[in-house]
């Protein structure tokens, strides 16, 4: 999926019924500003909104995620990609949440361990290793977060 390719339909689709990114937005229950937000590209909407967007700008889903009209011919390949993509997605960030959880547990159980350590020098690394663990798990997560709300990212990807 294309977000500035979407944004760009969204507002091309809006300007041809002559609808203001306001109106657009009320008849959605969003801000102006969010509607502006989807039209540069820098977020999604929200899954719930979906529906009601696509029903109000008079296309389908997979339309909007391919920011485009589609012929008939071109529907069926689009909605496999966009299934694909979705799943390669939950895909990643399950494997990436994954490590975060591995990271941040191993790191709070080295942390723990040293309540038992006698041994100074042995403290200190252990106590450095178990908060880069936990340091990990918390940028992995956010990275997620990011990702899951279309927060930017600066262009990495998961």
């Amino acid at each position: 999926m294309d977000q500035k390719a979407i944004g760009a339909f969204i507002a091309a689709l809006r300007r041809e019924k002559k609808w203001t990114q306001a109106e657009l937005g009320e008849k959605l229950g969003v801000t102006n500003k969010t509607v502006s937000r989807w039209e540069t590209g820098t977020y999604m909407p929200d899954l719930a909104v979906l529906p009601p967007l696509c029903d109000a700008l008079e296309i389908d889903i997979n339309e909007l995620l391919s920011g485009r009209q589609l012929e008939d011919t071109d529907f069926r390949q689009e909605a496999n990609a966009h299934v694909l993509d979705g799943l390669r997605k939950q895909r990643s960030l399950r494997i990436h949440k994954q490590i975060s959880d591995a990271c941040g547990g191993g790191g709070v159980g080295l942390l723990s361990s040293l309540l038992f350590s006698q041994d100074p020098p042995r403290k200190l690394a252990v106590a450095v290793v178990g908060l880069v663990a936990i340091c990990v798990s918390w940028i992995l997560r956010g990275r997620m977060d990011r990702q899951i709300f279309g927060e930017k990212n600066d262009g990495n990807t998961i």
